[in-house]
């Protein structure tokens, strides 16, 4: 990509922005940034922007996650003639390497960070990055040939693809999710599915058979498709008589499920994932076997983190949609007390409240979104849902009542009070330690 003094406008001085920034100075680019917030420190030899009519005198707008797609700088930047992309697609225009993207509504990041386990414990040397939390522009200009990314990417990243083609398209699951920034479901389908929408035969997919949804892609993909799967034998990674297998020409036995370090049917959802992209890309199936059964889980996605009381306390702070809570209460046995609330990000939380186990007893919320979810509790008739004043207000209280589990699962974003989820699950654990 020829950059040399062409005029490159950042839009969205996040991590990615500024990794964006720095690459397009690597490569000779005028740089100038615009964001809708306050930038407490501008990277040196990029210009600061400080109005939305600048984009019309960029040649190329590269756009952070953050940013929606159909903001008016944007807009007038596309009426210009303007080339106006995410910054995934601009790392990926420099990539040499081979590249597994790894998207879904939920279980990205646990699947990405297992894949790479396994490719690096085989030898091959693999990079997690992406929506993981390292952008791909600040690692592409060392990445060589022979080497892999397993880019973890979400549907703000995929919306402003325009040539983007992994060699191995991951898709875990969908559920509605970001609506507010999408504006339908289908909408976010459509961005989803932009993972694939460059690939060729030749490329590989992988989708969730179990998922109607997801299945439902394959007509929609190009590449040659394989599945996952918990009930069915299919192509590709599946559950037979308590075993992992996986089947192309020839079936092999991975592991047995009880072996596995990750625990709940969603996780085992993420291990036959892996267990396939791992596949496709050659690797043994004692490796993948080990890998499976000594992987961690990253914090704060369903995490053990102490008991107090009688009762076992779970930071499932990254469970930031219906489909995620209801993953994580359903991953635990015995009497369990829910923590939801934060900023609403269009959830339709009827479905969470005509969805949870009968062994959610009680729900207590906070946050910004807590009105709302109460009166969806409402709607469906659940009665033993109470509102805090704040996060810490609900761990306090949650001793008084007699369950087993305390499971924070907000189902909602954390910008309501917290920088990131990260943030808000280091506070739950704060106030947990302080119990």
């Amino acid at each position: 990509m020829f950059l040399k003094s062409r005029k490159v406008l950042i839009y969205g001085f996040s991590d990615s922005g500024k990794q964006a920034a720095l690459l397009a100075l690597s490569e000779g680019a005028d740089v100038y940034v615009y964001d809708d917030g306050n930038i407490p420190e501008l990277t040196e030899g990029v210009t600061l922007v400080t109005s939305e009519q600048a984009a019309p005198d960029a040649d190329i707008v590269i756009i952070s996650p953050g940013v929606p797609f159909d903001r008016p700088l944007l807009e007038r930047a596309r009426l210009a003639g303007k080339e106006v992309i995410g910054e995934t697609e601009f790392a990926y225009r420099f990539c040499k390497s081979d590249i597994i993207a790894v998207t879904g509504t939920n279980g990205k990041t646990t699947t990405t960070m297992l894949i790479n386990r396994i490719l690096n414990m085989a030898g091959q040397s693999s990079y997690a990055l992406g929506n993981i939390g390292i952008p791909l522009s600040a690692k592409v200009k060392e990445l060589q040939p022979s080497q892999t990314v397993v880019l973890e990417v979400s549907s703000f990243q995929l919306e402003s693809t325009v040539t983007f083609s992994p060699d191995i398209s991951v898709i875990l699951n969908l559920a509605p999710d970001h609506i507010d920034r999408h504006g339908s479901y289908p909408n976010y389908i459509n961005a989803k599915c932009k993972i694939f929408e460059n690939q060729v035969k030749r490329d590989k997919a992988v989708l969730n058979y179990d998922d109607a949804d997801t299945q439902a892609l394959a007509q929609r993909c190009p590449a040659d498709v394989f599945y996952f799967s918990k009930s069915e034998r299919v192509r590709g990674a599946y559950v037979k008589g308590g075993r992992i297998c996986f089947e192309d020409k020839r079936a092999s036995v991975i592991c047995p499920v009880k072996d596995l370090s990750l625990t709940g049917g969603h996780n085992l959802d993420n291990a036959l994932a892996a267990v396939a992209a791992a596949k496709l890309k050659g690797v043994d199936d004692d490796i993948i076997s080990h890998a499976l059964k000594t992987f961690e889980l990253p914090d704060f996605r369903m995490q053990f983190i102490g008991s107090k009381c009688g009762k076992d306390f779970y930071n499932d702070s990254k469970g930031t949609n219906v489909a995620a809570t209801l993953a994580a209460v359903r991953s635990v046995s015995g009497d369990s007390l829910l923590i939801l609330g934060g900023s609403d990000k269009g959830e339709n939380f009827d479905d969470l409240f005509a969805n949870l186990p009968d062994s959610v007893k009680y729900v207590l919320v906070s946050g910004a979104n807590a009105d709302k979810i109460i009166e969806s509790a409402a709607r469906c008739k659940k009665f033993n849902v109470f509102k805090r004043d704040n996060l810490e207000n609900c761990v306090t209280e949650s001793l008084s009542f007699a369950v087993k589990n305390v499971i924070f699962s907000p189902s909602s974003a954390s910008f309501d009070r917290f920088i990131d989820y990260k943030d808000r699950g280091r506070a739950f654990n704060r106030y947990f330690n302080g119990l």
